[in-house]
């Protein structure tokens, strides 16, 4: 009122003008209110539109692993299938193949992904490192698919499949920051693990694999995305398949994750009981690190650093250095 003077209003339309001004603006007042309305909800459109992609992105990769499984052992999976004739007469042997292929991916996509799981354990690949994260993974679907089909309104089907569900029967999900951060680290390390599990299958190209995880790892690691970072690097140092000095280093990795998780006390006795006389003197100088023997490790560090047993590269990167900097 003090700076706007309304001149008329009619068929929803008012028409008003600055105090001081000659000239008459005009605004619709239904459809003010409904571009405003579309505008208070892009928050929440994106933020499901997030964890769509994320799932969908996450079936693509199940998708290629599965393709993998196919072609690796045809005989398993594709020796006995059939085709329709009609299909036989308009393509070649290369198109058919591909067709039968797609065909068996799509009907196993259809299922669930415990049933893609399942798939996975017959061939010796064991997602017990990443149980909570499966675990996670089923509030991510259940939460994709309300939104989907039944517009986020918590259904029965939602609090069956999400058992710590703080959401009551009727209620609408509400996708907070957090929910996506905690979905993509979820998928990120079901993920790796499944790459992890899946060296076994790789044998000769183990050592290139296992180092792509490693620095993948190490990335997140080095972005406080430690929940990622201490799965991975737990499993990379259990697998069979990592070579030795990725699998210690994996293991420090993993108490540096845990660290700042849940405190030094969490892995103390862990860390106490390293037995580090037969490995680099690198290690040394971690162990004393993460167990705040900051005069400790500074001889050693000192020592690798004269003989040129460390690289710069690694002081500046290595989160292990982040609380040793500033004592």
């Amino acid at each position: 009122r003090k700076y706007i003077e309304v001149k008329d209003v009619k068929d929803n339309t008012v028409i008003y003008a600055f105090k001081d001004s000659k000239s008459v603006q005009k605004i619709d007042v239904y459809l003010t209110s409904s571009n405003y309305n579309k505008f208070a909800q892009m928050s929440t459109i994106h933020s499901n539109n997030t964890i769509t992609m994320l799932i969908a992105k996450f079936e693509d990769f199940i998708s290629d692993f599965i393709k993998y499984l196919y072609l690796k052992y045809p005989k398993k999976y594709l020796d006995n299938q059939t085709i329709c004739f009609s299909e036989i007469s308009q393509s070649n042997i290369s198109e058919i193949r591909e067709k039968i292929i797609d065909r068996e991916i799509d009907e196993m996509m259809r299922k669930s992904y415990a049933e893609w799981f399942n798939l996975f354990a017959e061939h010796n690949i064991n997602l017990e490192c990443c149980k909570e994260e499966c675990d996670f993974l089923r509030e991510i679907y259940a939460t994709r698919n309300i939104i989907i089909h039944n517009s986020g309104f918590v259904n029965e089907q939602y609090l069956k499949n999400v058992k710590s569900a703080d959401y009551k029967f009727g209620e609408k999900v509400k996708i907070n920051d957090d929910f996506i951060k905690k979905s993509f680290e979820c998928i990120k390390t079901i993920m790796l693990c499944v790459m992890i599990e899946g060296l076994r299958l790789e044998k000769e190209k183990k050592d290139e694999n296992a180092d792509t995880i490693f620095n993948f790892a190490f990335g997140e690691l080095s972005s406080n995305n430690y929940n990622c970072s201490k799965t991975v690097f737990k499993a990379l140092y259990d697998s069979c398949f990592t070579n030795e000095i990725n699998k210690q280093m994996s293991r420090v990795n993993y108490w540096i994750a845990k660290i700042e998780l849940y405190g030094l006390d969490s892995v103390k006795t862990e860390i106490e009981n390293f037995d580090v006389t037969a490995l680099e003197k690198i290690f040394l100088m971690a162990k004393n690190i993460l167990l705040c023997k900051y005069v400790e490790a500074t001889e050693v560090l000192v020592e690798l650093c004269e003989n040129k047993k460390i690289a710069s590269l690694e002081l500046e990167e290595w989160p292990l250095f982040k609380k040793y900097k500033h004592t």
